[in-house]
């Protein structure tokens, strides 16, 4: 591989010498190792020089980015006096702690092909989990990040969970050199009887591989082993990625983690503010809904549950530590440190019982605040900041850092200037968002540096504005409140500089070729019932072979085709679409007995093989979302 000449900023640093001279003893109390005789003192020794920080390496950094699944902020690092992770807590110490990192959507996949792309779910065009997502190196225009580095230069290298465990980005020719996966840990054990039927979440204990119960690799330990074997192989520079999937459930951990920490004792309690219900005035259904299923046994001991809940996810945490600490460790043998950016995030935080709330898929500040620690071994190590940052700034930010191109319609901003102990030039201002009650409505979150959060849920009147200075557990909500008025019109400026409160009449994704082309929506409303849909594309398209799906949120309870992925869509087949291709416009009604009640913002079109229900075919499939202000 051919090495490009990098062109970096070369930080300048100087040193101050001071020399201290002593005087008389005259007056005072002698001073010891002092006479009262008016002896000269010698001179103190001056401080020892600092050594200068290393410069920039003279070619392009190497990358490393370790992908965490279900990583909240309860580590040494950031606060935790109990959990243990010391390797993490190293990196934090080697780099920078960004205290207030925020990601773009409180869920797997959402966010993880947000961050990748640096754009927004709403730009990117992704709001759910295991939902079909056309592979490809670009998503509206914009390089993947992985393939960016490729087209500069760069071997890229990924291994484990990083776009998502459905997504055909994962092991696409365009994003690696080279790909690597083991998908899953076998022979864990399940409780018999399952106390909830399908469900994994609550699953816990001693990892065992094999029948006779012998102790195996978890499949984390099988990624971080091939990973470390890409960093030997692969030739600089390069940008590789590990996806670590625990801490993630099911809660299944090495023997050898199974005494780490003890529930009774390690676990503290809730805060007081849990036992009551004024935390819950004005906080919409939406936010108050729970991802995990409990089982029926924690209605006798819902405490003891949350602490054996807690004491499993912690020991995953520490298991992820140990992983990570094996990188660490590979990178200081091969003797490429100075040359070497270390990144470490998570997809997005978890709750641990907090609000009555477990796992994620909602905007508490624990399910949408994330770790985010970044090392550049040529900039000051050690340091902190509680600026609120979007976890799509890491994309300009890797640019940056190595001197390569940004892609036009980033939405991030680059985080270069507070690496370097400097401010940013826009406000500090993070931004969340999710997608609730099974329909295509999106509530924004905002989080800004003097220290207020403010959640704007979607046609309600119960909104969310907490004051994290003095109420960091978001138990008191002050929106309402006349004198708070000001900060929640701030907040809504913010929300509309940064266009998420503009009516979307455009968010709209496209299949592989060959299916109906990127629609251009020429109707600003949302589509209701009895109406006329006209849809511009940008390319012609063959006409659909028997007729068109149209799917629409919110209207029932048929599930679909689709595995679940609209669990509360009805399924209408439409006849009368008209397709005309020299125009490039697609035309179509929704009539009133369509069984669509309640619909309201989603439009499903697949081309289909026979017009039915269960004829289409998911390589055509294109999705419209349509939400106004």
């Amino acid at each position: 591989m051919i090495h490009r000449a990098w062109v970096g900023s070369v930080l300048l640093s100087s040193l101050l010498f001071v020399a201290a001279c002593g005087g008389s003893g005259g007056g005072g109390s002698p001073v010891p190792g002092s006479s009262n005789d008016n002896t000269p003192q010698l001179p103190l020794d001056p401080p020892p020089e600092e050594p200068p920080p290393p410069e920039p390496p003279s070619q392009a950094p190497n990358v490393i980015l370790l992908y965490i699944d279900d990583l909240n902020n309860d580590l040494g690092c950031y606060g935790n006096p109990v959990v243990q992770s010391p390797r993490m807590d190293s990196l934090a110490a080697r780099g920078m702690r960004f205290d207030r990192a925020y990601c773009p959507y409180p869920l797997c996949d959402a966010s993880r092909m947000s961050m990748l792309s640096g754009l927004r779910p709403t730009s990117a065009g992704l709001l759910k989990n295991r939902e079909y997502f056309p592979p490809g190196p670009e998503i509206q225009g914009v390089p993947l990040l992985p393939v960016q580095f490729r087209r500069h230069g760069y071997q890229t290298g990924g291994v484990g969970k990083i776009f998502s465990n459905t997504l055909e980005h994962l092991a696409h020719p365009e994003n690696w050199d080279e790909y690597h996966d083991f998908e899953d840990d076998p022979g864990i054990p399940q409780p018999d009887p399952n106390p909830i039927p399908g469900e994994r979440v609550l699953v816990w204990g001693e990892f065992k591989n094999g029948a006779d119960g012998s102790l195996g690799k978890m499949s984390d330990t099988h990624n971080t082993d091939a990973f470390l074997g890409m960093m030997e192989r692969f030739e600089e520079p390069f940008f590789l990625t590990l996806g670590i999937r625990k801490p993630h459930s099911p809660y299944v951990y090495p023997e050898r983690f199974g005494s780490l920490y003890n529930p009774s004792t390690d676990v503290p309690p809730l805060p007081p503010e849990e036992a009551g219900d004024d935390w819950r005035r004005g906080v919409p259904l939406g936010n108050l809904g729970n991802q995990a299923g409990l089982p029926p046994e924690w209605d006798n001991d819902p405490d003891g549950g949350r602490r054996e809940f807690t004491v499993a996810y912690w020991r995953l945490v520490s298991y992820v530590d140990e992983q990570v600490g094996r990188v660490l460790d590979r990178v200081d043998e091969l003797g490429m440190a100075d040359r070497t950016i270390l990144v470490l995030v998570s997809d997005h935080g978890f709750s641990l019982g907090h609000h009555g709330h477990y796992a994620k898929n909602a905007l508490w500040d624990r399910e949408t605040r994330a770790p985010l620690l970044i090392s550049v071994p040529w900039l000051t190590p050690g340091q902190s900041t509680e600026v609120p940052v979007d976890q799509i700034d890491l994309y300009p930010t890797l640019m940056e850092l190595c001197g390569l191109s940004v892609p036009a319609g980033l939405e991030g901003e680059s985080l270069v200037p507070l690496l370097r102990g400097e401010s940013r030039p826009s406000p500090g201002v993070a931004f969340s968002m999710l997608q609730t009650n099974g329909v295509s409505r999106v509530h924004f979150m905002s989080r800004s540096e003097d220290g207020y959060k403010f959640v704007r849920w979607d046609e309600s009147d119960d909104h969310m504005l907490y004051d994290l200075n003095s109420d960091p557990g978001e138990y008191r909500n002050l929106y309402g409140d006349p004198a708070y008025q000001p900060i929640v019109d701030k907040h809504l400026q913010y929300m509309a500089e940064e266009g998420l409160l503009r009516a979307y009449s455009h968010f709209a994704r496209a299949g592989v070729p060959g299916s109906l082309g990127v629609p251009r929506v020429t109707a600003s409303d949302r589509p209701i019932l009895g109406t006329t849909i006209e849809l511009d594309l940008v390319s012609s398209s063959p006409s659909p072979e028997a007729g068109v799906l149209v799917m629409g949120q919110g209207g029932g309870t048929t599930a679909t085709p689709f595995g679940g992925n609209f669990l509360t869509s009805q399924i209408l087949s439409l006849t009368d679409v008209t397709l005309d291709a020299a125009e490039k416009r697609v035309s179509f009604d929704i009539p009133d007995d369509s069984g669509l009640a309640g619909f309201s913002h989603l439009v499903q079109l697949a081309q289909t093989d026979s017009g039915a229900a269960n004829g289409y075919s998911l390589s055509r499939v294109l999705r419209l979302w349509f939400w106004s202000e």
